[in-house]
Protein backbone atom coordinates (compact mmCIF):
# COMPACT_ATOMS: atom_id res chain seq x y z
CA UNK A 1 0.00 0.00 0.00
CA UNK A 2 1.11 3.68 -0.44
CA UNK A 3 1.23 6.46 1.97
CA UNK A 4 -1.87 7.79 -0.05
CA UNK A 5 -3.91 4.27 0.44
CA UNK A 6 -2.50 4.29 4.28
CA UNK A 7 -4.01 7.98 4.74
CA UNK A 8 -7.62 6.99 3.19
CA UNK A 9 -7.50 3.80 5.19
CA UNK A 10 -6.97 5.45 8.19
CA UNK A 11 -9.99 8.25 7.65
CA UNK A 12 -12.00 5.70 7.11
CA UNK A 13 -11.22 3.75 10.51
CA UNK A 14 -11.25 7.39 12.38
CA UNK A 15 -14.87 8.18 10.88
CA UNK A 16 -16.15 4.53 11.51
CA UNK A 17 -14.92 5.15 15.08
CA UNK A 18 -16.75 8.12 15.33
CA UNK A 19 -19.99 6.99 14.11
CA UNK A 20 -20.41 4.17 16.22
CA UNK A 21 -19.11 6.26 19.31
CA UNK A 22 -21.96 8.53 18.08
CA UNK A 23 -24.55 5.75 18.19
CA UNK A 24 -23.87 4.39 21.11
CA UNK A 25 -23.93 7.46 22.69
CA UNK A 26 -27.60 7.66 21.33
CA UNK A 27 -28.10 4.38 22.48
CA UNK A 28 -27.05 4.93 26.04
CA UNK A 29 -29.71 7.77 25.68
CA UNK A 30 -31.90 5.91 24.09
CA UNK A 31 -31.82 3.40 27.41
CA UNK A 32 -32.94 6.72 29.56
CA UNK A 33 -35.95 7.78 27.24
CA UNK A 34 -38.60 6.32 28.87
CA UNK A 35 -40.99 7.21 26.02
CA UNK A 36 -38.98 5.38 22.97
CA UNK A 37 -40.67 2.96 21.37
CA UNK A 38 -44.60 2.98 20.06
CA UNK A 39 -47.48 3.80 21.97
CA UNK A 40 -51.22 3.34 21.51
CA UNK A 41 -54.22 5.34 23.18
CA UNK A 42 -56.63 2.27 24.49
CA UNK A 43 -58.87 5.01 25.93
CA UNK A 44 -60.42 8.56 27.24
CA UNK A 45 -61.89 9.54 29.86
CA UNK A 46 -64.32 13.27 29.58
CA UNK A 47 -65.15 15.20 32.27
CA UNK A 48 -68.50 13.85 32.49
CA UNK A 49 -66.82 10.39 33.30
CA UNK A 50 -67.94 8.83 29.66
CA UNK A 51 -65.27 6.33 28.82
CA UNK A 52 -64.17 6.55 25.08
CA UNK A 53 -62.20 3.59 23.06
CA UNK A 54 -61.23 2.94 19.76
CA UNK A 55 -62.73 3.89 17.01
CA UNK A 56 -64.27 6.95 19.13
CA UNK A 57 -60.79 8.00 19.61
CA UNK A 58 -57.28 6.64 19.04
CA UNK A 59 -53.96 7.55 18.63
CA UNK A 60 -50.03 6.40 18.16
CA UNK A 61 -46.90 8.13 19.45
CA UNK A 62 -43.91 6.26 18.32
CA UNK A 63 -40.07 7.93 19.63
CA UNK A 64 -37.18 7.06 18.11
CA UNK A 65 -33.79 5.38 19.53
CA UNK A 66 -32.38 8.65 18.89
CA UNK A 67 -35.42 11.02 20.56
CA UNK A 68 -37.90 11.74 17.28
CA UNK A 69 -41.91 11.52 18.77
CA UNK A 70 -44.52 11.01 15.58
CA UNK A 71 -47.97 11.76 17.56
CA UNK A 72 -51.04 11.46 15.71
CA UNK A 73 -54.56 11.39 17.79
CA UNK A 74 -57.94 12.00 16.60
CA UNK A 75 -61.21 12.18 18.41
CA UNK A 76 -65.20 13.68 17.76
CA UNK A 77 -66.13 16.47 19.05
CA UNK A 78 -69.30 16.29 21.33
CA UNK A 79 -70.53 17.89 17.75
CA UNK A 80 -69.40 15.00 15.88
CA UNK A 81 -67.31 16.24 13.78
CA UNK A 82 -63.89 14.77 13.42
CA UNK A 83 -61.15 16.64 15.25
CA UNK A 84 -57.32 15.31 15.02
CA UNK A 85 -53.66 16.40 16.07
CA UNK A 86 -50.49 15.61 14.66
CA UNK A 87 -46.98 16.23 15.37
CA UNK A 88 -43.43 15.40 15.23
CA UNK A 89 -41.08 16.61 17.73
CA UNK A 90 -37.25 16.17 18.95
CA UNK A 91 -37.29 15.39 22.64
CA UNK A 92 -33.69 15.40 24.46
CA UNK A 93 -34.16 13.99 27.97
CA UNK A 94 -31.53 14.35 31.37
CA UNK A 95 -32.67 13.22 34.72
CA UNK A 96 -34.45 16.55 35.50
CA UNK A 97 -35.66 18.15 32.33
CA UNK A 98 -36.99 17.62 28.73
CA UNK A 99 -35.85 20.04 26.12
CA UNK A 100 -38.39 19.83 23.12
CA UNK A 101 -37.99 20.93 19.77
CA UNK A 102 -41.31 21.26 17.54
CA UNK A 103 -40.57 20.16 14.04
CA UNK A 104 -43.91 20.17 12.73
CA UNK A 105 -47.53 20.10 14.52
CA UNK A 106 -51.41 20.53 12.42
CA UNK A 107 -54.17 20.80 14.71
CA UNK A 108 -57.71 20.53 13.23
CA UNK A 109 -60.20 20.94 16.48
CA UNK A 110 -63.33 20.18 14.34
CA UNK A 111 -64.92 23.27 13.99
CA UNK A 112 -64.31 23.72 10.79
CA UNK A 113 -61.85 26.60 10.55
CA UNK A 114 -59.36 24.38 8.53
CA UNK A 115 -56.14 23.29 10.19
CA UNK A 116 -53.69 25.12 12.37
CA UNK A 117 -50.30 24.53 12.09
CA UNK A 118 -47.57 25.05 14.86
CA UNK A 119 -43.94 27.22 14.38
CA UNK A 120 -41.05 24.32 13.82
CA UNK A 121 -37.54 25.31 15.31
CA UNK A 122 -39.49 26.29 18.52
CA UNK A 123 -37.74 24.76 21.40
CA UNK A 124 -38.94 24.58 24.61
CA UNK A 125 -37.76 23.31 28.38
CA UNK A 126 -39.78 21.49 31.56
CA UNK A 127 -38.89 20.14 34.16
CA UNK A 128 -38.81 16.15 34.76
CA UNK A 129 -39.96 14.59 38.19
CA UNK A 130 -38.21 10.92 38.67
CA UNK A 131 -39.43 9.25 41.43
CA UNK A 132 -40.58 5.75 42.75
CA UNK A 133 -40.95 3.68 39.09
CA UNK A 134 -42.35 6.68 37.57
CA UNK A 135 -41.84 9.83 35.55
CA UNK A 136 -43.73 12.70 35.11
CA UNK A 137 -44.09 16.14 33.15
CA UNK A 138 -45.84 18.86 31.93
CA UNK A 139 -45.72 18.34 27.93
CA UNK A 140 -44.08 21.37 26.43
CA UNK A 141 -46.30 22.41 23.91
CA UNK A 142 -49.76 20.96 24.35
CA UNK A 143 -51.52 20.85 27.82
CA UNK A 144 -51.00 17.40 29.15
CA UNK A 145 -49.69 16.39 31.85
CA UNK A 146 -48.18 13.20 31.24
CA UNK A 147 -46.92 10.47 34.01
CA UNK A 148 -44.96 7.18 32.92
CA UNK A 149 -45.19 3.70 34.89
CA UNK A 150 -43.47 1.06 32.85
CA UNK A 151 -45.54 -0.03 30.06
CA UNK A 152 -48.54 2.51 31.29
CA UNK A 153 -48.41 6.37 30.59
CA UNK A 154 -51.84 8.77 31.39
CA UNK A 155 -52.07 12.24 29.94
CA UNK A 156 -54.07 14.43 31.86
CA UNK A 157 -55.33 17.84 30.46
CA UNK A 158 -57.68 19.23 33.29
CA UNK A 159 -60.69 19.83 32.25
CA UNK A 160 -60.79 18.33 29.14
CA UNK A 161 -59.70 14.50 29.17
CA UNK A 162 -57.65 12.44 30.75
CA UNK A 163 -55.92 9.49 27.89
CA UNK A 164 -54.37 6.52 28.58
CA UNK A 165 -51.58 4.51 26.46
CA UNK A 166 -50.19 1.71 26.51
CA UNK A 167 -46.87 0.53 25.17
CA UNK A 168 -47.38 -1.29 22.43
CA UNK A 169 -44.94 -4.76 22.08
Amino acid sequence: MNDRSNISLVRVVIAFSMLVATFESFAAHAADNALTGSWQLVKRKLPDGTILTPPAVGGMSTTTAIGINHLNVFWHTPDGKPASVSSITQFKWSDTELTATRLFRAFDDGSGKGVAYGAPGETKKVPVKREAGHISYHHPFDPPFNVIEGDKMTATAEGLFVDYWERVK
